[in-house]
């Protein structure tokens, strides 16, 4: 670790990439989960094996340069009707993995991206003669979600960005519908 820490610049505010350095990570450790440590003395004396002597004091487990990133949510929508013909809803909303709502303890994790179209109403019978007595309201939805985590799933460790590639998720959803009617005037 503290290769980690020793080779970043002082004002640098980014997170330290947990994978670099001349450690391992093993399982998925949390500083939540833990619940004892222990400490070992190694005697460097390895030709003579003298007995090593001495105090050792183990106080407290103290974190350093903990992680205070501030999230970042937002978004917006935008609502059009246009005449008679149709109505247009676009909505855009994207939370990043540090955000944390007002009752969350912690962040998501994960930074997410939605957006949604939604064209409703669409008259299309406006543009065939009336004579023909169609209706043709059209409906077009289309909407995106993308999920891209920033931590190991279940643990404080950062992935790199290849693996944080290969654990996303993305939903895309599109959809259609036609609803003919016929309605031609008698005499």
């Amino acid at each position: 670790k503290a290769y980690a820490l020793n080779s970043r610049a002082s004002d640098s505010r980014e997170p330290i990439d947990t994978t670099a350095g001349p450690y391992r990570v093993r399982g998925n450790p949390a500083l939540n989960r833990i619940r004892w440590f222990s400490l070992g003395v190694i005697n460097a004396d390895t030709e003579n094996l003298q007995p090593a002597s001495g105090e050792v004091w183990v106080d407290e487990l103290r974190v350093t340069d903990v992680r205070k990133e501030k999230g970042v949510s937002g978004k917006f929508t935008i609502s059009a009707s246009l005449a008679d013909l149709a109505n247009v809803n676009l909505t855009f909303n994207k939370t990043d993995a540090d955000y944390r709502g007002v009752n969350q303890k912690n962040g998501s994790g994960k930074l997410t991206t939605d957006y949604a179209l939604n064209l409703s109403g669409v008259q299309a019978h406006r543009f065939l003669p009336l004579s023909l007595g169609y209706k043709l309201p059209v409906t077009f939805r289309y909407s995106r979600s993308l999920d891209l985590p920033k931590w190991k799933s279940g643990s404080d460790i950062i992935l790199p960005a290849d693996l944080r590639e290969k654990e996303k998720r993305e939903s895309v959803t599109k959809s259609i519908s036609i609803t003919p009617s016929f309605d031609h005037p008698t005499k």
